[in-house]
């Protein structure tokens, strides 16, 4: 009500009234008035107005007065009409003001409250716990809060702040799961109630949160699969490595606030998660180590890697290039070398579904640097010659040296994890893709390490004693004497100084770390190092084979792989064809009732024999009958004959004590 004093005898009186600091003649004037007066038109709330009023003398109007303020009260003014704050995972403001604000009546014991107190109330989150905090926001800078439990009919006093949050500004934390759940009010005052204006408040918590466990089997939306429930699109989400077996699959619709995914572990979304926060996925890398690397999440850049060393590989100029712009796109399926030192964390929107790069080939072996792109791993059996696309071998970088896997053979694995980088070799330029098809928890935890057994073949390793370097040997009636993209790996070549480096040959002098050919006698072996040594060639895998030699035709030894690890004394200047491998399948059609094994190559002729040859002799004789060569043989069951003839058909004459056998070769 608007009231004043009649200093004469004037019964009506006319009132002008406006926002402070109207223009008088501007703002809205009532006339024909009583005393006092009831102000009904609609009035903002916490506002300040200014009003005039005169005299009504029956036609003739007194002066307007100096003009006098009112303040309405705010809407929240008390318990009652206490503002509702939403509680979010971060503080989101909503602004208010003391100005009108009266004294509500009840008393916190803080804060120096003498009254002009403004009301709020917030539900405490399931987690029980919660912040509500006030910031300056250009009206008072030191304020009081109180907590209250009960309703506005009774409120019990829970907690009083002062200036716990920033500046002299209030905070008031409430972590109780007996208090989740229930409505809570809180009324917020300037220190002295002597200044007015705005100010900022909030209400926020921390996510709840769920770590995997996988206890049950690896559905996501499996409540047991969790240590605190199947998560919503609230909570944060841990997926560790350590002591896991099943990892969480999505084959229905789920959601989370923050994820993490821990190093080694892995995550197959099918494009069903939906990540309301951020997605973090955490790589450990050997320190001081080259490592390839792609990235998991879209738009991650090379400033991720600061204080690293990061490259590129140019397969047009088939060198290494230093990559130095910090906002350099870390393009999924696009790989990197790394030199680390440590954990990263990659962070952003989780790579799944279709992703691609364009692969090039500029005249050479077109080996090109990508990755896998996703947070789970890639079953190559799907891309080697599978059912997605033919892109042959793949290979590895092992800090060392370079390791491949194909069609199940190889000391790299057929799991690609998540991170990893790898080559691959394109005959022509070409769309390098990957879908949620090829994705997979096979191989969880493992990196680039193979558990494979060798069928119908042979492994063999050199070793400078700290490091082996593989060599995988199958038979295929399928295959070709040539390189096969669906058999075959390519020999990628180390710098490592000091490591012994071992391969094949094909018959157009392709190297090869996996050699899959028609069953075949004779292979030429590659060797190198780049040191002076002493070093070993070891068999360590075998199957469907019944003899393996190994001829060094620098001592013209010949080793036989039962009786262990050949070592031997290596010069840089040593020929890189030293050593041929001499074999003999289980399906090989022997002669003399299966004790011996003749056969030819490189006008050489050999005599594999199943037992030792005593005082006796092998003979090769010509078509016509002439003895060519004569060779005696004693406490010996391998036998390397020089056969320097005409090409053509011989007869080959083992003696042994009490046994004479022969057998046709033919020499080229």
């Amino acid at each position: 009500d608007l009231a004043w004093t009649e200093n004469g005898s004037a019964t009506t009186w006319d009132i002008e009234w406006g926002p402070t600091g109207f223009t008088q003649g501007s703002g809205t004037t009532i006339t024909g008035v009583t005393n006092p007066y009831t102000l009904n038109p609609p009035l903002s709330p916490a506002t300040t107005y200014d009003w005039y009023v005169r005299a009504d003398c029956g036609g003739d109007q007194s002066t307007w007065t100096s003009g006098s303020t009112f303040t309405t009260v705010p809407l929240n003014d008390d318990c009652s009409g206490a503002t509702s704050l939403t509680v979010n995972l971060s503080c989101s403001n909503t602004t208010s003001s003391n100005v009108g604000a009266t004294d509500s009546g009840e008393t916190p014991g803080c804060a120096n409250y003498q009254g002009g107190d403004v009301w709020f109330s917030a539900v405490v989150p399931a987690n029980g716990y919660m912040v509500v905090e006030c910031t300056i926001n250009g009206g008072f800078t030191d304020g009081g809060m109180a907590a209250w439990t009960g309703d506005c009919t009774g409120l019990t006093l829970h907690e009083c702040d002062d200036d716990d949050g920033a500046g002299y500004m209030p905070l008031i934390e409430i972590n109780s799961l007996a208090l989740a759940g229930q409505t809570l009010y809180f009324n917020v005052w300037e220190y002295g109630n002597n200044e007015f204006g705005s100010f900022d408040i909030c209400a926020h918590t921390v996510a709840p949160s769920t770590t995997w466990a996988g206890t049950t089997d690896n559905d996501w939306n499996t409540a047991t699969n969790w240590d605190n429930g199947v998560p919503g699109a609230t909570t944060d989400v841990t997926i560790p490595f350590t002591g896991i077996t099943n990892f969480p699959t999505l084959s229905a619709a789920g959601s989370c606030n923050d994820i993490t995914i821990e190093s080694g572990a892995s995550l197959l979304d099918n494009s069903n998660l939906t990540v309301n926060g951020t997605a973090n996925v955490k790589r450990s890398f050997t320190a001081s180590e080259w490592q390839y690397i792609s990235s998991p999440i879209a738009g991650a850049q090379a400033s991720l890697f600061s204080g690293d060393y990061l490259q590129i590989w140019d397969e047009v100029n088939t060198q290494w290039e230093d990559v130095t712009v910090a906002t350099t796109a870390l393009t999924p399926v696009k790989g990197f070398s790394l030199w680390s030192t440590g954990t990263t964390t990659f962070s952003g929107t989780l790579n799944t579904g279709n992703q691609g790069i364009s692969v090039t080939n500029s005249g050479g072996d077109g080996f090109n640097l990508v990755g896998n792109p996703y947070p789970s791993f890639v079953d190559w059996s799907n891309l080697d010659d599978g059912p997605t696309a033919t892109w042959g071998a793949i290979y590895y970088w092992d800090e060392t040296a370079y390791v491949s896997w194909n069609a199940g053979a190889g000391a790299g694995s057929q799991y690609v994890p998540p991170v990893q980088g790898f080559f691959i070799a394109t005959a022509s330029t070409a769309t390098f893709s990957l879908t949620n098809a090829d994705r997979t928890h096979l191989g969880a935890g493992t990196y680039y390490k193979s558990t494979n057994n060798i069928t119908n073949g042979v492994v063999l390793e050199a070793s400078n004693g700290s490091y082996n370097d593989g060599l995988y040997v199958r038979f295929s009636n399928g295959a070709s004497e040539g390189f096969d993209l669906i058999y075959d790996a390519y020999k990628m070549l180390s710098n490592t100084e000091g490591i012994s480096q071992l391969y094949s040959f094909t018959n157009d002098e392709t190297i090869l770390s996996i050699d899959v050919r028609p069953a075949t006698e004779v292979i030429q072996l590659g060797f190198q190092n780049t040191a002076n040594g002493t070093y070993s060639i070891a068999m360590t895998d075998i199957d469907g084979i019944s003899s393996v030699i190994l001829e060094d035709t620098k001592t013209n030894y010949m080793h036989n792989f039962e009786d262990g690890a050949y070592g031997f004394d290596y010069s840089t200047t040593d020929d890189e064809k030293r050593f041929k491998l001499h074999l003999q399948t289980l399906g090989t059609n022997e002669i003399a009732e299966g004790l011996y094994n003749v056969y030819a190559n490189d006008k050489v002729v050999y005599v594999n024999s199943e037992k030792v040859i005593n005082n006796g002799a092998v003979k090769i004789y010509d078509i016509m009958g002439r003895i060519m060569v004569e060779v005696e043989v004693d406490n010996a069951n391998f036998v390397k004959i020089p056969a320097s003839f005409k090409t053509g058909i011989y007869v080959v004459v083992i003696e042994d004590g009490h046994n004479v056998s022969s057998n046709k070769v033919f020499i080229n």
